[in-house]
């Protein structure tokens, strides 16, 4: 009897302990509690800036709160993509217990707690909010000088100083060259000197090169040998914040000038294509969308001569680059003069 009664203790016993261990938090791991005051029920997306990231996951926010866990490579940049565009990094290593809190009214001025680099980001973006666009980029620079072994200096470097397009500037060279020596081998830094590599070698042309590009439908479009008199060739991302609008202009002027001798072509230079496909898929029919993954190494990109986010090409039947830009008034401007509408 006594004997049953120890073993029925230490199985008790082995219960319980397995329950703690259950419960405790894996250290490879971290968790993301989150708030948002004044939304209700939704998704947000999130992704992660390691090399192996391939796809977005889904939260879903319920009446404002939501929860997320995921085992990083530490440390590892994570960043909240909500539907209208706005972008949200935070930092999380294993074993972080994080907590996130934002205004549905205002998301870019947001918090996250939790470790010492997410507290150094709120801090970051409490000097941003007070400063002048002219100010901002100095500021993010200051940040990467100050603190160029941190994750979070990389992502920035990227966001303000890469996607931009921006390459001729000296700041931008030298930044790089500091996280080069902090991140050896980083993929990021690795395509960021790739991408000043083509801008110091590709020269504009005065017509569209004779190649195919690859299209969301999985067909190819040949750029001189097309069907359609007039082309407009359209590089946008997903990165630039003034990208949406440049797309949702695209979308009226393609309603608008659809039925006309005109093909509607939208070139994506993100490097995440699940990203470009998130924000494309409503477009089935119309405007001809491409992505393929290598930014400014995509050989469109460098036989055209891009040089900044977004732009137009409008092409005529001979090929060659009647008009170009970077804003939608100018390309409204520019199909109205050249595009007649029958």
């Amino acid at each position: 009897m006594h004997q049953t009664r120890t073993a029925t203790q230490m199985c008790l016993l082995t219960a319980a302990l397995i329950m703690l261990a259950g419960c405790g938090h894996d250290k490879e791991s971290f968790a993301l509690k989150g708030s948002i005051e004044g939304m209700g029920d939704g998704d947000i997306y999130i992704y992660n800036l390691s090399e192996s990231a391939d796809r977005l996951d889904t939260i879903h926010v319920d009446q404002g709160s939501f929860a997320y866990q995921a085992s990083p490579l530490d440390p590892t940049v994570y960043v909240l993509f909500f539907a209208n565009g706005v972008e949200q990094a935070f930092v999380a290593r294993g074993g972080d217990q994080l907590t996130y809190k934002a205004q549905a009214n205002n998301l870019k001025l947001f918090t996250v707690t939790g470790n010492e680099e997410n507290e150094q980001l709120n801090q970051l973006r409490q000097s941003l909010n007070k400063t002048s666009p002219q100010e901002k980029k100095k500021i993010i620079g200051d940040y990467i000088r100050q603190h160029p072994g941190a994750a979070s200096a990389v992502y920035l470097f990227m966001r303000h100083f890469i996607q931009t397009g921006d390459f001729s500037d000296k700041e931008t060279r030298e930044l790089l060259s500091l996280l080069d020596k902090h991140h050896p081998s980083n993929h990021l830094l690795l395509q960021a000197n790739g991408y000043i590599h083509s801008a110091e070698t590709h020269q504009t042309e005065a017509t569209i090169p004779d190649l195919s590009i690859r299209l969301k439908n999985g067909k190819d479009y040949p750029l001189c040998h097309r069907h359609s008199s007039w082309l407009l060739l359209t590089f946008w991302t997903t990165w630039v914040p003034e990208g949406y609008s440049f797309l949702y202009t695209l979308r009226e002027l393609q309603r608008q000038y659809g039925d006309e001798d005109i093909d509607f072509v939208c070139v994506s230079l993100d490097n995440q294509i699940f990203k470009w496909e998130e924000s494309v898929k409503g477009d089935s029919i119309g405007i001809l969308h491409s992505c393929d993954g290598l930014s400014w190494e995509s050989p469109v990109v460098q036989k055209t001569g891009l040089g900044s986010l977004p732009t137009f090409l409008l092409i005529d039947q001979e090929n060659k680059i009647t008009a170009q830009g970077h804003d939608e008034a100018q390309m409204r401007q520019t199909l109205s003069e050249h595009v007649k509408k029958q």
